[in-house]
């Protein structure tokens, strides 16, 4: 089978006992690449809204701005799966045979600020146990995509 890219799971944390790093994920059909989000990676992001909200009107860019999110680098488009892995010592896979389930974990207990906290995926592989934030639902759909019964989503806990 010919691997093909399905999808970008952008900016997610990734965390593990008392560290954490930014990472994308590159979803194929035979595993997962976390590739490390860097400083210059966020200064394009940076870059590209600073020529979107360039000449224009002060309604306009707070419009641009308020809608903006971080932007995958255009580097990605040139780079081949094994040239994305390679780019930084910190980039990983996990193949679909290492993942031994993913779970939606929702937490009760609230912040400071009396929010409930967001949900967040626990990560278990033969070798590993990580968690990762957030997980939104175009991160659950994706994984469920791929992964079948290994990512399922939880039916709703009141």
């Amino acid at each position: 089978m010919i691997e093909e890219k399905v999808g970008v799971i952008k900016e997610i944390v990734k965390k593990k006992f008392l560290s954490s790093d930014t990472y994308n994920i590159f979803v194929t059909n035979q595993r997962l690449i976390f590739s490390l989000l860097t400083k210059d990676d966020k200064k394009e992001t940076e870059r590209r809204l600073n020529e979107k909200v360039k000449g224009k009107s002060f309604k306009e860019r707070l419009e641009i701005i308020a809608t903006h999110t971080y932007e995958l680098p255009n580097r990605y488009d040139k780079m081949s799966l094994a040239e994305i892995l390679e780019e930084n010592s910190k980039n990983f896979q996990l193949g679909f045979d290492e993942i031994v389930k993913i779970k939606v974990k929702r937490p009760k207990t609230k912040d400071s600020n009396e929010q409930i906290k967001s949900d967040y995926l626990v990560f278990e592989t033969t070798q590993d146990k990580f968690t990762i934030t957030p997980s939104s639902q175009h991160t659950l759909n994706l994984l469920n995509q791929v992964l079948g019964d290994k990512a399922k989503i939880p039916k709703l806990i009141l």
